[in-house]
């Protein structure tokens, strides 16, 4: 009996850590992130999605888009109740993409419990999102 429980708990901690690893630019990054498609107001310009094999869900997420400052306030600044940052220390767990935000101070920041930041070109439509969990 000891030997068919650790067998089963041996097959659950393997299947719980498959696909951990890197993907870049995987159309399924945004949902595995927000459990829903990427919205249709939002064009992905790039993304890099990693997810560890640890048992539980711990994943940082980069995406590079285009959306109107209308709609990325409704989808991100209202919904997740996120602050404007006016100082801002940039903190990422893995390395960050080079075509990742170079110029901070292009952009407005907004924060929520430094698990989502979002930042907002001050000129365009660009934005770059950044998401960890831990």
């Amino acid at each position: 009996m000891i030997k068919k429980a650790f067998i089963l708990a041996l097959v659950l901690l393997l299947t719980i850590c498959c696909n951990s690893g890197t993907y870049d630019n995987d159309p399924k990054s945004w949902e595995k992130v927000f459990g829903e498609d990427s919205p249709k107001e939002i064009e992905v310009i790039q993304s890099r999605f990693w997810k560890s094999a640890h048992w539980s869900y711990e994943f940082e997420f980069y995406c590079e888009m285009n959306a109107t400052k209308d709609f990325l306030t409704y989808y991100f600044i209202d919904h997740f109740k996120m602050k404007s940052q006016k100082e801002k220390v940039v903190f990422y767990s893995n390395s960050k993409p080079n075509w990742f935000i170079n110029n901070i101070e292009n952009y407005e920041v907004w924060e929520k419990e430094h698990s989502i930041t979002l930042y907002l070109n001050k000129e365009s439509s660009k934005a770059y999102l950044h998401c960890i969990q831990f």
